[in-house]
């Protein structure tokens, strides 16, 4: 019986965890010096050419956001934490702006990181939103 409880709870626990990004020790200095490319956002691929992407230094960020440059604060904290700040955008009129749209709110959202290598993930309540490539 109480092998039978255990093996429960123990499934119980896995399935809670499954589905969930593992909050990593990340820091800051390994988002330095790359240029991190997006290649997928909201479970799905993105394919846009040259933008959308983004460059840290200290605490600031920099980028494209699929068709307007962008800048801006990021603040980071203990266990993967990050919070970008009111980012500034150019307001050049492109075709398509959907992609940029929405990876800019996925940039107002996102509140953990995870750097896994060349890959960056932006992560809000333990859901991957994007994933970046240096």
């Amino acid at each position: 019986m109480m092998k039978s409880l255990l093996s429960i709870v123990a499934a119980l626990l896995l399935f809670a965890c499954a589905g969930q990004k593992k909050m990593s020790n990340s820091k800051p200095e390994d988002l330095y010096n790359q240029t991190w490319k997006l290649v997928r956002m909201n479970d799905a691929v993105v394919d846009t050419g040259r933008g959308p992407f983004l460059q840290f230094e200290n605490s600031k960020v920099f980028g494209n956001a699929g068709c307007n440059r962008l800048s801006g604060d990021v603040t980071f904290a203990e266990n993967g934490s990050i919070r970008f700040g009111m980012l500034v955008t150019t307001k050049m009129a492109c075709p398509g702006l959907s992609t940029e749209t929405e990876f800019l709110e996925v940039l107002r959202i996102a509140d953990h990181y995870v750097v896994e290598g060349n890959r960056l993930s932006l992560i809000k309540d333990g859901k991957v939103l994007a994933e970046l490539r240096s």
